[in-house]
């Protein structure tokens, strides 16, 4: 991560330092298109924190492997991950910015779950993919990115802040501080803004899973999850508008509830 910033740190001076205010365009361009490439090869990243063994064949797979089929998804491959050596957490996930997916589940989740829950969490995660929530998230992604590099752009124009700081005048590192600082209420409401969509989003892939005949599977797993996962039950309202992605449980509970009744 330190090795990554700096190379990234000293791209940004080095496109500002030669193009100067033209500098936003390209140092906006570089930082967007480093998200999609970590996107792209996520997998590999990932590799380096944890181990990554194929799901063997039987039951488990062959729901899994049905459920991608009717949807048109060609499957790379399925894996389970040794996430219990560090949490007692469970989750899956569908990664893949194509039509070809890569599945991994946690090997909490293979272990303490039947296969209809952990099928239920994984037609969650699914239900991401199938509505392209990640592909859907990447554009106000990129909105952040170009509105806090124009920000840090135009504060490069003064030497002001600076010299009053005791810098003999610009210093890039001191700018990506003071706009740290200074960006916070604009922060705290774009945040927010992104953790609303989240939240619909979850909604969404909690509806797919319910139509596809895993909601009771899900409630229970989702109970399950938020035990494991020593999850707030009653946060207040104003924190889960402000800063959570996910809805609380019991409005996810009454939101797959809903869902079965209008099937």
């Amino acid at each position: 991560g330190i090795v990554f910033t700096f190379v990234v740190l000293v791209a940004v001076i080095y496109l500002f330092e030669t193009y100067g205010n033209a500098g936003i365009i390209f140092v906006s361009a570089v930082m967007i298109a480093l998200s999609v490439i970590i996107a792209l090869i996520v997998m590999p990243i990932l590799r380096i924190f944890n181990k990554y063994d194929p799901l063997p064949d039987g039951e488990l797979k062959d729901a899994i492997l049905a459920l991608c089929e009717k949807y048109g998804i060609t499957v790379r491959n399925i894996y389970v991950k040794d996430a219990s050596r560090r949490t007692t957490k469970a989750n899956a996930f569908c990664t893949g910015l194509t039509k070809k997916k890569t599945i991994a589940l946690d090997d909490n989740l293979v272990k303490n779950y039947t296969t209809d829950q952990i099928v239920a969490v994984f037609a969650h995660e699914f239900g991401h993919a199938k509505f392209r929530h990640q592909e859907k998230s990447m554009p106000f992604a990129f909105l952040r990115t170009i509105i806090s590099v124009a920000a840090v752009g135009v504060l490069l124009n003064f030497e002001a802040p600076f010299k009053a700081f005791g810098f003999d005048g610009i210093n890039y590192f001191f700018a990506f501080n003071i706009m740290s600082l200074i960006s916070w209420p604009l922060s705290i409401a774009l945040d927010a803004f992104s953790s609303f969509l989240s939240r619909k989003r979850e909604y969404e892939a909690d509806a797919f899973a319910a139509k596809e005949g895993y909601g009771e599977a899900l409630i229970e797993a989702l109970k399950k999850l938020s035990r494991d996962s020593l999850t707030d039950l009653n946060p207040h309202p104003f924190v889960v508008k402000l800063t959570y992605s996910h809805p609380t449980l019991s409005q996810r509970i009454d939101s797959i509830r809903n869902s079965i009744v209008l099937q």
